[in-house]
């Protein structure tokens, strides 16, 4: 590596030096301009990290520092995966000691985001690497919230090679289930001020990821390639995910916050990621490193989806020496539970024409013609230095489902697409919708119940009037299932994905002041613990916007009579066993408004029924209505 600053102090100019790797290199065969069979330096992909948190594609580019010491280095490889891809990364360490142009470079992270992933190269075989750069905002100044970066790759995929910049990360001991994939999760915590002088208040990690040589066995039988993700996610402290903003090439997850108690409220989520903020990368894992690929978003429904809506993107590139002006992309998606209409087409790049749909076999197939794209070669980008992103080209569209459709557990929509650029043919991965349920383990909740005891008279006894206060817990009997990617990363899980059944208990104080016989009347006080209430929230009927409102509940309480007095005369227990200063007790309550939020907020009535251990009236029965106000925090 090379470099010049002359007169621009602080400008720099980078490009490699070939014969200083190919004496340094390690690889079997040396790195050279020049691959075997071309004769330019088209064939070779560069991926710059300037140690100030930014970094570029351009095979020689120019970049202006702050005052400073960076290690630069670079990470390049060329384009075919049967060469020795990559070679690595060369560094040099160069030291700016004035400045006389200030740093303008456009900031990474998109508005409104929180975290960005790029990668040097979509597409990677079997024993080959990939250098990713994940983006954050720094920690810019004490008292700003802490925060925790986090880089997730499917386990059977890929591994950790090197961290190329950045500190070493912590192995998270949860795995994350995503896309259908077990994924590893290493972090980054983050809580001192950042002083790196970088020309944004954004940081980037370098990462590099071997793709395993097992991946080779993961392949289908119809085609050489696996399409796969690389997630990004970050969680700052005492803060949501972001919202809005596109990412290129990814999805963006963000929790979706609502109303106290409502739908949108939701519960907490017991997944250690839940609140996260994510963006994830396309990777096509195969023998040739071709990055063509389509996608579908969502990657699967929970049972029960109808008339839902599917979102799909192609992306393709131009990896010759020439501009190719003559495209054609079909896209052949399987139409039995299809509404087979005209795309609603998001965008293009380059604009294509609107598209024309038919039929082939059992598939839909949507029709792209463009007979004057332009879309620049790779082999021209690294030679004359452009930015390489403008020899991809991507296709976005929706689909609808066939109208009234319920989708199944098992069911599946799979896709394809066909690509010919000028002479050049190639098809995609097939990608595949599927529905099957997701689940969690259920969270634990923590509440406080204020209940007050209705006046009542039955045979003998008089129940005038009573309270209690308890601490509770709670939890669904089951696991939460039927969920999205939204739904796992949000920090709160929707209320229709829990259990019918859920199991309580509750510990507190109460007083109940009571008559017998109209001669004697009891004020008395009591600890009061409920091991068992098991209560049913339905999920219909319930108020409009309120999701699970309506319930059933039935539990058993044990009293301990603490103290009390009978006509105005303390009452003594001294020397009874404990068993005769114990009241049992049955209960019933409807829950009128039953919001399982956090925070959340339970209301309704019941009745108790009550064998009583005072004195000379003991084992009688008597019983009670009652209401309560219940609140989870």
């Amino acid at each position: 590596m090379t470099n010049g600053g002359g007169a621009l102090v602080n400008r720099y100019r980078f490009h490699l030096d070939w014969e200083r790797i190919a004496a340094t290199s390690c690889h079997q065969n040396p790195p050279s301009p020049i691959v075997e069979g071309q004769d330019s330096l088209a064939r070779w992909i560069y991926f710059w990290d300037f140690g100030d948190g930014t970094f570029s594609r351009d095979s020689a580019p120019e970049h202006i520092f702050r005052p400073g010491t960076y290690t630069v280095k670079t990470a390049a490889k060329p384009i075919y995966s049967d060469d020795d891809d990559p070679v690595g990364f060369v560094s040099q360490t160069i030291t700016v000691s004035s400045s006389t142009e200030t740093p303008t470079y456009p900031a990474i992270i998109p508005t409104g985001s929180n975290v960005a992933l790029n990668v040097n190269w979509a597409a990677s075989r079997p024993g080959g690497y990939l250098v990713f750069a994940i983006t954050y905002p720094k920690v810019t100044a004490s008292g700003q919230p802490g925060r925790t970066v986090y880089l997730a790759f499917p386990q059977d995929e890929f591994v950790l090679d090197t961290v190329q910049t950045g500190p070493v990360p912590t192995l998270e001991g949860s795995g994350l289930e995503w896309d259908g994939k077990q994924h590893r999760v290493y972090s980054w915590r983050f809580e001192q001020p950042d002083t790196t002088p970088t020309p944004n208040a954004e940081n980037s990690l370098f990462v590099h990821l071997k793709v395993k040589d097992e991946v080779a066995d993961l392949f289908p039988t119809d085609t050489s390639s696996v399409l796969t993700h690389v997630l990004a996610m970050i969680k700052i402290d005492g803060a949501g995910s972001g919202s809005g903003g596109n990412i290129i090439g990814g999805e963006k997850k963000h929790d979706k916050s609502g109303a106290f108690g409502g739908e949108g409220g939701g519960v907490p989520s017991s997944s250690p990621w839940s609140g996260a903020e994510m963006v994830s990368r396309t990777i096509a894992l195969n023998w040739a490193s071709d990055p063509n690929y389509i996608e579908v978003s969502p990657r699967y429904w929970a049972p029960g989806t109808k008339d839902a809506l599917l979102t799909y993107t192609i992306g393709f590139y131009n990896g010759g020496a020439a501009t190719a002006d003559t495209l054609r992309v079909n896209a052949h998606i399987q139409r039995a539970l299809l509404n087979p209409t005209i795309p609603g087409v998001l965008s293009s790049r380059p604009v294509f024409p609107a598209p024309t749909t038919g039929t082939e076999g059992a598939d839909h197939v949507i029709y792209w013609a463009h007979n004057n794209a332009r879309l620049p070669a790779l082999g021209q980008a690294q030679m004359v230095g452009f930015d390489s992103a403008n020899c991809f080209g991507e296709i976005k569209f929706q689909m609808t489902t066939r109208p009234g459709y319920t989708f199944r557990t098992g069911d599946s929509i799979s896709a394809i697409a066909h690509l010919r650029m000028e002479r050049s043919y190639v098809s995609t991965n097939t990608d595949v919708l599927r529905v099957r349920s997701r689940c969690l383990p259920s969270p634990w909740f923590w509440g406080l119940k204020v209940q007050y005891n209705l006046p009542h008279t039955d045979g003998l006894w008089e129940h005038r009037n009573g309270y209690q206060v308890a601490l509770t817990i709670r939890k669904p009997l089951g696991r939460v299932c039927g969920l999205d990617d939204n739904a796992i990363f949000a920090p709160r899980l929707p209320k229709s994905a829990f259990p019918l059944l859920w199991w309580q208990a509750e510990v507190g104080y109460g007083q109940t002041q009571l008559t017998y016989n109209e001669q004697r009347t009891f004020n008395v006080g009591h600890i009061d613990v409920t091991p068992l209430m098991l209560r049913f929230v339905a999920r219909q009927p319930h108020l409009p916007g309120i999701a699970r409102s309506i319930g059933l509940s039935a539990g058993y309480t044990a009293s301990f009579l603490l103290h009390g007095d009978e006509n105005g005369n303390a009452l003594t227990w001294t020397g009874a066993p404990l068993a005769d200063r114990i009241d049992h007790s049955l209960s019933v309550s409807l829950d009128l408004l039953n919001l399982i939020g956090k925070p959340g907020l339970s209301l309704g009535t019941g009745w108790r029924w009550r064998n009583t251990a005072l004195a000379d009236v003991a084992g009688e029965w008597y019983q009670h209505p009652f209401t309560y106000l219940h609140y989870t925090f």
